[in-house]
């Protein structure tokens, strides 16, 4: 290092002066680098803040369904339940509201009995009509799977079995056997397959000439219910049945695309051949019941021979 003298003492050489530059890119680095991490963390916490919470509200249970799963709880806090129960009491609108619940998140078995309860209360009609369909929906989404019911079990195919002969050995309809085990060809099935079946379900059917609906139900409780209309008159004589022969037709003739036959017992009296059947927009007269083809085809594959019938 050069030193100066002079009248001023001792002096620095100006050349050797380091430059200030290094410093001011190194300070502008720092407050970019802070800056960036600050722009960061304000990102982070939007995104926090627009995030739903995963836990749900107070007085709820989340719940996955799952196989074999058992239905949650009821909760002592209602959520607003649908249009047609905001005019009902506190107490049928929490109910109405639990039962929605159970369906929408696929506990079926528990909301079948939860709306099998409601529809035995004094329910207004539009309320009734949404129960009824709810419960429809419920009901065939458990006679359309493998979800747990009373009544269902387990069945290992055995060597030279048939579906037909399996679904007669449980009083099923071979189409209900398929649509429960997920089967779309009957003749690929093999020994050692375990199959759930509806072990000898104890359906009825109540045809209401008055009121002119058939209700399809299942150890009393209701299934399903659809418009039905009777013969003219007199014509579709009252009594006790079973259901006899049973037929797929073409939608073109006179009876629809299905016939479901029956059979009369005891004192019933009918005059010649009688059934229920589809329709393609004639009324084919006699005594028998019509039904639009879309729902005889639904009663179709899920009530099987022998099945008593109650025409009132």
């Amino acid at each position: 290092m050069a030193l100066n003298t002079g009248q001023y003492g001792v002096q620095y050489d100006s050349r050797d002066r380091r430059p200030a530059w290094p410093w001011f890119v190194a300070f502008c680095v720092v407050i970019a680098a802070l800056a960036s991490v600050y722009a960061g963390v304000r990102w982070k916490s939007r995104q926090l803040a627009n995030t739903p919470p995963k836990n749900p509200p107070a007085g709820e249970t989340a719940a996955t369904p799952s196989r074999g799963e058992a239905a949650p709880p009821a909760t002592t806090a209602s959520t607003e339940p649908a249009g047609a129960a905001r005019g009902m009491p506190e107490p049928l609108r929490a109910q109405f509201a639990e039962a929605e619940r159970a369906t929408r998140d696929a506990f079926y078995q528990d909301a079948r009995a939860r709306w099998l309860a409601l529809l035995q209360e004094p329910l207004p009609d539009d309320a009734r009509a949404t129960a009824e369909k709810s419960l429809a929906d419920a009901t065939l989404a458990l006679l359309t799977s493998a979800a747990p019911m009373p009544g269902k079990t387990n069945y290992t195919i055995k060597p030279g079995d048939a579906m037909s002969k399996i679904a007669r050995r449980h009083n099923m309809t071979q189409e209900m056997l398929m649509r429960m085990n997920n089967i779309g060809d009957p003749s690929k099935i093999t020994a050692g397959r375990v199959l759930v079946v509806l072990d000898k379900p104890a359906f009825s059917l109540r045809v209401n000439r008055a009121a002119g609906s058939a209700a399809l139900l299942l150890d009393n409780g209701l299934v399903k219910r659809w418009p039905a209309q009777p013969g003219r008159g007199d014509a579709t004589p009252a009594g006790e049945f079973t259901v006899g022969n049973k037929a797929a037709g073409h939608p073109g003739n006179a009876h629809g695309s299905r016939w479901i036959g029956l059979s009369p017992l005891g004192g019933t009296q009918a005059v010649g051949a009688i059934g229920l059947h589809g329709s393609n927009g004639r009324d084919p007269g006699g005594g028998s019941v019509r039904m639009a083809d879309a729902d005889i085809e639904e009663l179709f594959w899920m009530i099987p021979q022998g099945t008593p019938v109650t025409i009132e």
